[in-house]
């Protein structure tokens, strides 16, 4: 039988966290220059603030 989880499923805000700032040692600031978006929006996407149409094109 396939043994099933009951976890939330990761966020956008802890892959960028996990995947991006820590793991690259970048800022909140940076990653938001190389993604195009201004430093307020990967702050909320961090937090799990919902995003906007364009963000959620930016991450998908």
């Amino acid at each position: 039988m396939l043994d099933t989880t009951t976890r939330e499923p990761t966020t956008v805000g802890e892959i960028l966290q996990e995947e991006f700032l820590t793991s690259l040692g970048i800022s909140q600031e940076e990653l938001a220059g190389i993604m195009g978006v201004t430093r307020a929006t990967v702050n909320r996407l961090c937090k799990g603030r919902s995003f906007n149409r364009r963000e959620r094109d930016i991450v998908s």
